[in-house]
């Protein structure tokens, strides 16, 4: 480690006398010190240096080298931007990108991917039609832990009448416990049939459907979850029986 450290120096010097700096033996005569820490991190190091002036720290700054080998352009790099005071993470020129560097922001946390199905009761209001009807719903998860994006197709029938859609969900958990409650939204692409009682019975339409999700997730800590949840989504297209809508009840599966 001793040794990594006067190489830290020697090149913290040599990148002062290429900056048209002079180096001085003598503290009483220098314009500024420069103070240089080196730690090292498994086989990383991280390089700090200070300026000081009358015994006061004016500006630091640090960089991370992931290897050795790295440790000139770092060096080079942060003595030039301490001199000029200046962040050595805004101070990067061509060929002087750190590995570090180029990593940063790439790496996420992966989300838990799954598969979604859920059924239950429905309500097509504006579709010519009355009574109870029934919805499916199938589609793949990403769980986030705090929300989870879904993209679903529904099917949802009532008597004659049935509608369908393609698209996306999204849920905000309130809570990070076991049982969870949730918020969201849903949105798609879909049609539906409706009885419309003239000679051809039936009427098609299509549109873009909208509308609020909300409900409880169960066993969020386990591979396989559980859903309670009432949906209501509308169409945003309207019709001659007015504004097609679906409200339903689910009970839904990720796994």
């Amino acid at each position: 480690m001793d040794d990594d450290k006067a190489t830290a120096v020697e090149l913290i010097q040599s990148t002062v006398a290429e900056l048209g700096h002079k180096v001085v033996d003598d503290p009483a005569k220098a314009e500024y010190i420069l103070r240089p820490r080196l730690m090292r991190l498994g086989a990383a190091y991280i390089l700090k240096l200070e300026k000081r002036k009358a015994g006061t720290v004016v500006f630091s700054s640090q960089l991370k080298a992931q290897q050795l080998e790295e440790l000139d352009r770092v060096a080079k790099r942060l003595t030039r931007s301490v001199i000029k005071n200046s962040p050595a993470d805004d101070d990067a020129r061509v060929g002087e990108i750190t590995n570090e560097e180029t990593t940063q922001g790439v790496a996420r946390r992966p989300a838990v991917g799954g598969v979604h199905f859920g059924l239950g009761p429905t309500f097509l209001a504006n579709s010519g039609t009355s009574g109870v009807g029934y919805g499916f719903t199938l589609g793949k998860s990403w769980d986030l832990n705090t929300a989870l994006i879904l993209i679903r197709a529904d099917i949802f029938g009532q008597g004659s009448a049935f509608a369908a859609d393609l698209g996306l969900a999204g849920h905000y958990f309130l809570l990070d416990t076991k049982y969870a409650p949730f918020i969201g939204g849903e949105f798609g692409f879909g049609g539906i049939r409706q009885n419309t009682g003239t000679l051809f019975s039936d009427d098609f339409h299509f549109g873009f459907f909208l509308g609020p999700i909300a409900g409880v997730q169960l066993f969020r800590t386990s591979t396989v979850q559980l859903e309670l949840a009432v949906r209501w989504s509308f169409m945003l297209q309207s019709t001659a029986l007015g504004r097609p809508s679906v409200l339903g009840f689910r009970v839904g599966l990720y796994f």
